[in-house]
This record gives C-alpha cells, sequence and structure tokens, in this order.
C-alpha cells in the first residue's frame, strides 16, 4: 500500500525546485549580461598584462599610455649619450586601430557560452602587434650625430712616420674615431626601435624596415626582449642599445694597406738623405723628414712633386738671395743706408728652375748632397756679380764703401780697414755725378784708356788702374790731379768716375778681385 508523501516534504521539495530554477535562471541571467557586455572577461591579459573588465577603448588607452613612455637610450663606451622618448622621434600609437582590435579580441572570447565558461575557468590571453605610425621627418631630425651629448672623435688615418734617431719610417696605425653616418645611424636605430614595437616586414607603419643590430640585438634577440618587456607593461617599449663599433665611419687609411707598405718599404731606400746647402761658412740642410712627403711612388717608380721642390726653392730664395733686394747698409761713420732693389745690383740670385731641376735630381740620388744653390754668376756682360758670403751676409767684411758727400772712399777687406783716401767723384755741376748704389766690380785692367764725350766733350786718357762697376763708371787712378777730397767734384769732377790718387788706386787694384761690392752713397 503506497504511502502518501507528507505536506511538509512536499513543500520542501517544490521549494528546492523553486530554488534550483531561481539559480538557474540568475545564472543564465549572468551569463548573458557577461556576453552582451562591452568589457574584457574576467582573466584576460593582452601582451602579459592585465586588461580584466576594460573596455577596448580603456584599453587602448592604456596602452597609448605606456607607449608613449617608451624611451629610447643609446650609449657609448658605457655612458649616455642620447636619450628621447618615442613620440620626440617621431613614433605615435594607432589607438583607433588599437581598439578595433581590442573589439575584435571582446567578441572573440565572448562568441559563445563555451567560451565565457573557458575563460572564467582558465583565463585568456592575447598577443598584439602595436600598431603604430612613424613620421619620417621627425626622426630624420631627431637622430643626427650632432644629437648625441659627446662630441665625436674624428678618425687618425695610418701614416708614415720618419724616425729620426732610427733613420727609418715606420707606418703609425689608424685611430678609429666616433663619427658617424647620419643615414647610417638612422637606419640601424629604426630597426632596433622596430624590432622592440614587434615591426614586421608586413607592417605598414614600418615599411618592412630591418637593420643589422651590430652590437645590439640581433631580430631573433630583440623580439625575445621584446616578450621580456611586455611583463613589465601593456607598451613597455624603451630600447636601449649600445652604439656599435661597425657603425662608426672607418678610417680611410688602415695600416695594413698594401700600397701602404709598399710605399714604407721604398721609403726607406731614401731614409736618412739629406741637401745641405752652404752659404759660405753657413749651412742649411734639407732633411728628409722634411721631403719625404715630396716623393711620388707609383707601381713602384719614384717621382718628385715639382710644386713642393719649387716652393722650396723659392723660399730659399727668399732667405738667401741678396741681389735686386732692399739692402741696408751701415756705413763707417755708423749711418744706416737704405738701397732700394733697383739700386742694388751685388749679390745672389738663384736661378728657379736651374735650382728645382737640380734638387730634384738630387733628392732622387738615393744619396747625401752638399753644395751652393745655382746661382746666376754671371750678369749680362760676363762680370761676376758677386765675392763671398757669411750666410745672409753676402759682403763678409770686403767692399768698397764711397761718400760722395765726404768725398771719401773706404776699402775693407775681412772686416779689417785696408786702405783709405779722399777721392773725387762726377761732377754735378755738369751732371756727371756718380751713380749712387751697390754694385759688383766688373773686371780690372791695368793699363787702360778711358774714352767718353761727344765732339769737343770728347775725351781719350791713359791711366794705370782700371776698376769698373757700373756703364763705364769705375775706380781708377787720377794722375793729373793733385786735389782730392772737399768740393772739388763740384765744378771739378770727374765724367762719373771715382779718382784715387795714383799711389792708393795701384794699392787697391793690387789687392781686389772682380766681384767685390762697390757701395756707393751720399
Amino acid at each position: 500500500m503506497k504511502k502518501k508523501m507528507g505536506r511538509g516534504v512536499l513543500f520542501a521539495v517544490i521549494v528546492a525546485a523553486a530554488v534550483l530554477a531561481a539559480a538557474a535562471g540568475g545564472a543564465a541571467w549572468y551569463m548573458h549580461a557577461l556576453r552582451s557586455g562591452n568589457d574584457f572577461l574576467t582573466g584576460t591579459r593582452i601582451n602579459g598584462t592585465s586588461v580584466s573588465g576594460k573596455t577596448p577603448a580603456e584599453a587602448a588607452v592604456l596602452f597609448r599610455d605606456e607607449f608613449e613612455g617608451g624611451q629610447v637610450v643609446l650609449t657609448e663606451n658605457g655612458k649616455e649619450v642620447f636619450h628621447a622618448a618615442l613620440p620626440d622621434l617621431g613614433y605615435t600609437l594607432d589607438t583607433e586601430a588599437l581598439e578595433k582590435t581590442f573589439t575584435e579580441y571582446v567578441e572573440a572570447e565572448k562568441a559563445d557560452l563555451r567560451s565565457v565558461l573557458d575563460v572564467l575557468r582558465e583565463g585568456n590571453a592575447f598577443s598584439v602587434q602595436l600598431p603604430y605610425r612613424l613620421d619620417e621627418e621627425i626622426f630624420r631630425e631627431a637622430v643626427r650625430a650632432e644629437a648625441l651629448s659627446v662630441p665625436r672623435k674624428k678618425n687618425e688615418n695610418a701614416k708614415i712616420l720618419y724616425y729620426e734617431k732610427e733613420r727609418k719610417c715606420k707606418i703609425k696605425p689608424e685611430v678609429q674615431g666616433t663619427e658617424l653616418d647620419d643615414e647610417d645611424l638612422q637606419t640601424w636605430l629604426r630597426g632596433e626601435v622596430e624590432a622592440v614595437l614587434g615591426a614586421s616586414a608586413g607592417n605598414e607603419a614600418s615599411g618592412g624596415v630591418t637593420a643589422d643590430a651590430g652590437e645590439g640585438h640581433s631580430g631573433e634577440a630583440a623580439a625575445e626582449l621584446s616578450a621580456e618587456k611586455k611583463e613589465g607593461g601593456p607598451a613597455d617599449c624603451t630600447v636601449e642599445r649600445a652604439i656599435p663599433r661597425a657603425l662608426y665611419i672607418p678610417p680611410e687609411k688602415t695600416a695594413d694597406d698594401e700600397k701602404m707598405q709598399e710605399k714604407c718599404r721604398i721609403l726607406n731606400e731614401y731614409a736618412g738623405e739629406t741637401v745641405t746647402y752652404v752659404f759660405g761658412d753657413k749651412t742649411e740642410t734639407l732633411d728628409f723628414k722634411t721631403f719625404m712627403n715630396w716623393l711620388k711612388i707609383k707601381d713602384g717608380k719614384v717621382s718628385v712633386k715639382e710644386d713642393e721642390v719649387r716652393a722650396y726653392v723659392r723660399k730659399l730664395a727668399g732667405k738667401y738671395e741678396t741681389r735686386y733686394r732692399e739692402r741696408d747698409f751701415t756705413t763707417t761713420w755708423g749711418n744706416v743706408v737704405t738701397f732700394s732693389p733697383g739700386l742694388n745690383e751685388y749679390g745672389y740670385t738663384i736661378l728657379e728652375d736651374e735650382e728645382t731641376a737640380q734638387l730634384m735630381q738630387d733628392l732622387l740620388s738615393g744619396k747625401s748632397v752638399e753644395r751652393e744653390p745655382v746661382y746666376q754668376i754671371y750678369g749680362p756682360w760676363g762680370d761676376p756679380l758677386f765675392l763671398k758670403r757669411s750666410g745672409t751676409d753676402d759682403l763678409a767684411g770686403t767692399y768698397v764703401e764711397v761718400s760722395i758727400s765726404a768725398q771719401h772712399m773706404w776699402y775693407y777687406i775681412d772686416g779689417a780697414l785696408f786702405v783709405e783716401s779722399d777721392v773725387v767723384t762726377g761732377d754735378v755741376t755738369l751732371d756727371q755725378g756718380t751713380a749712387t748704389g751697390v754694385f759688383p766690380l766688373a773686371f780690372k785692367q791695368s793699363p787702360s784708356i778711358l774714352r767718353g764725350g761727344e765732339g769737343k766733350k770728347k775725351y781719350e786718357t791713359k791711366v794705370q788702374y782700371w776698376m769698373p762697376f757700373y756703364e763705364g763708371q769705375g775706380l781708377h787712378d787720377a794722375w793729373w790731379k793733385s786735389v782730392f777730397g772737399g768740393s772739388e767734384y763740384i765744378g771739378n769732377g770727374s765724367h762719373g768716375c771715382v779718382n784715387l790718387p795714383p799711389s792708393v788706386a795701384e794699392t787697391v787694384y793690387n789687392n781686389i778681385v772682380p766681384g767685390t761690392a762697390i757701395i756707393i752713397y751720399y
């Protein structure tokens, strides 16, 4: 016989059923609410960062803020030399595109009830490649070698040096500097930054740029670094790199250059060679250290740079030429008389073409040479242009000095007064004054006949000692005169010659040689 359920039991059953129904209804309502909401489910992470409960727009803002805080740091020798935020380099995050992607992620994890349950039970993780844009002009302006905080150090090329003590040439190795090409720096740094940003060949923003990381990170290492950075934030885009050595502009000349090594070997065949110029008792030496760079070596053959040699000859002439140069002369009285170049016909002139050719020949001889420069020795009429010198002093204490105003002559030999005398110079009243200037003694002749003048003024006089110095003027004996010095030259002077007492003329004649300087002044 069946027992009837009690009223109490029946009520309990009804209540339990109602509770279960209510719970089921609540769960259904809750699941519906989760699926219909525009936010990420609890347990959702993007690039390792929780976005639970955030809308796509809120998550995009979170990523944007982190992206804009991304820093680019460059170091050199362990020291920071460049620091800039990504926006300062022209990088901006495309938040609209990112929000659209996040919206798709929300829709994907809420596609059906099972998807929602899986996320609630196990969580969900997405990986997003950050969509960004780059303003090329801003990037190029910001990333330049001059923007680095440490000044660039120039390269030092390898070079051949001459060591005087060893009398040998050696190659001094090059020294790598820190100069950078802006375009190379920009290409490399862009590759490094975009590797961290997750740029790919198909990324529209990156333009498919890939760069050799050098001493920085390779593409694979950069990807790993990017993953590590993601643990620190939704878009942790800090990039810190050491400037790779390979990025520095290399020196143009290196020690292992075969041509440089060959040049060094050949130069050592001439190392130690000198050309010594003799200027009386003074010398000047052109050493190998000075002229080694004048030697040209091509295909094993040696030649000399003529322009360098000619420039040296001109410099030598500027220092040691004395003819047709302004000349200061200290008289016996201690006064200084200045002769213009046109009045200075005595002295040394280096023949530029001939000396250049001779020096080039000497340099290629491989032997040391000692000699005088190639001078112009004789004037147009075959007269000698100089006597001797001591360095830049081309008188060396030997000369004839004539003062027209004092009507006196002094003859010095090697710095000592040899003879002096009153004289008679050209008659200034007849416009026959003796020429002033510095002249070389052309020659000497004994006896000689002096001829000149025209018509009634024509004369022919025999003298015993003739020593011409300028256009028919000269020193000679005046046997017909009894008065010398004083004002004799005014109204009773010579035709331009310097008249000497016969005994003085003989003394001078017997002790003077052609080329001796005759110095005449007022």
